[in-house]
């Protein structure tokens, strides 16, 4: 009888911390970025007609801010890297656009909105294309891909 009260005590106040956890977790949850939607339109000739690919990098810790590169090429040279040491710090949807494609629809990762931070890089020929495009503040960002640079505004 005392070993099953031991247990039963046990496991209510293991309960009991989880709940706690649980309710601190919920009431804690807020969004930290505006983004909901991201909408990619290619161009006929986007990308010099090459398939454009993009990496949409969504950051949950403000270190991992100070590591990362501010172009296109660096981004991809390094991504391996970037993922195996901050991979818990960030999430990233991954796109391939050919030109004049459907663009893409794909859903945004899980915890997006828990994000501080939303940039996309691209694998652009152009160097003009190869800039780092700051998507955070946009509540849809519509990203026009065209033959030389990338363009990024609210959805329509």
């Amino acid at each position: 009888m005392k070993r099953a009260s031991i247990f039963i005590i046990t496991l209510l106040v293991v309960l009991n911390l989880g709940a706690c956890s649980f309710i601190s977790y919920a009431m804690d949850y807020k969004s930290t970025t505006d983004l909901k939607q991201i909408k990619v339109v290619a161009q006929l000739d986007a990308n010099r007609n090459m398939a454009t690919a993009i990496d949409v990098v969504f950051v949950f810790d403000k270190t991992a801010l100070t590591v990362l590169p501010k172009t296109g090429p660096e981004w991809f040279a390094n991504k391996s890297m970037l993922m195996a040491n901050w991979g818990g710090a960030l999430a990233v949807l991954s796109l391939e656009i050919p030109p004049a494609g459907p663009g893409a629809n794909k859903p945004l990762p899980h915890g997006y909105k828990k994000a501080i931070a939303v940039y996309s890089y691209a694998n652009y020929l152009s160097t003009k294309g190869q800039a780092m495009g700051n998507l955070t503040s946009y509540s849809c960002a519509q990203v026009t891909l065209s033959r030389e640079q990338i363009n990024y505004a609210s959805c329509n």
